[in-house]
């Protein structure tokens, strides 16, 4: 009794009017069924949607897994005459599973004569190694050896390294670090603060701004994978075009008129 008064009510706020139950309960059925019918194909299609959106995401929700400490690696000041300068670090598994682990190293400044190594917490491997497995295991939250050496030679100079570390399977999940060595306090990078690149991030071109310290004669562009995409020199408008380069981060060298770098500068390309 108590239902049939309920769907008379139903009945009535549907119609508007009151009108006799019994003759418009095949009706409301039928109205009743289609709509619990389309109730369950929106929940259905929100459900799959979600889903979906649950897959699509996965590989970004779990990136941020992987620490390298230090990021980024500076040593200053180098005493060239030793065999073997290293910047001490450490790889950790943020996760809270065992994961595997892989790399890669890309040197984009490197003095001539100069080596360096990677030391991750299987065994170290030098530039010459081009093709080592290096796959390795982390439990959560394990800290496991994480070096970068350069052997300079006995050759004054500099090196910038990039080491790239993603699990595999997914790459998405990775974490890139730099490394630098003697390039805060070399000639070149004292004369960061006189040679400015701008606008900085770039769309269509970059302009140089010389100061009054030395003259600039010559850019070089180099991908962070260590490809060399502009090699130019200077025009009288100080400008280099940069429209046709794809989006990222890019690293400049600049030269003067007998070649040698005086600076080198982080360029964003939008």
């Amino acid at each position: 009794m108590l239902i049939g008064l309920m769907l008379k009510s139903h009945l009535e706020g549907l119609h508007g009017i009151k009108q006799p139950f019994t003759s418009n309960l095949p009706t409301f059925i039928a109205a009743s069924k289609m709509n619990c019918k389309r109730l369950f194909h929106n929940v259905m299609k929100k459900q799959y949607l979600l889903i979906a959106l649950t897959f699509a995401l996965s590989p970004f929700l779990a990136s941020g897994q992987i620490t390298l400490d230090p990021n980024p690696g500076v040593s200053e000041n180098l005493d060239v005459s030793e065999s073997d300068i290293v910047i001490y670090g450490s790889i950790t598994n943020e996760s809270d599973e065992v994961k595997t682990f892989t790399w890669n190293r890309a040197e984009l400044m490197m003095t001539d004569g100069w080596g360096s190594a990677v030391c991750d917490p299987i065994q170290c491997y030098g530039v010459e190694d081009s093709s080592p497995d290096f796959d390795f295991d982390l439990e959560p939250g394990e800290p496991g050896i994480w070096d970068i050496h350069v052997y300079p030679n006995n050759i004054e100079g500099s090196a910038v390294i990039r080491v790239t570390a993603s699990e595999v399977g997914n790459f998405s999940n990775n974490q890139t670090a730099f490394y630098y060595f003697n390039t805060n306090v070399s000639v070149a990078e004292r004369l960061n603060e006189a040679v400015k690149i701008y606008p900085n991030p770039a769309e269509e071109l970059i302009f140089i701004d010389q100061g009054t310290t030395v003259e600039v004669s010559e850019i070089e562009l180099y991908s962070l994978a260590g490809k060399l995409v502009v090699s130019e020199r200077i025009n009288s408008s100080n400008s280099v075009e940069v429209s046709t380069l794809p989006t990222g981060t890019y690293v400049a060298r600049l030269f003067d008129a007998d070649g040698v770098q005086v600076s080198s500068n982080v360029v964003v390309k939008k």
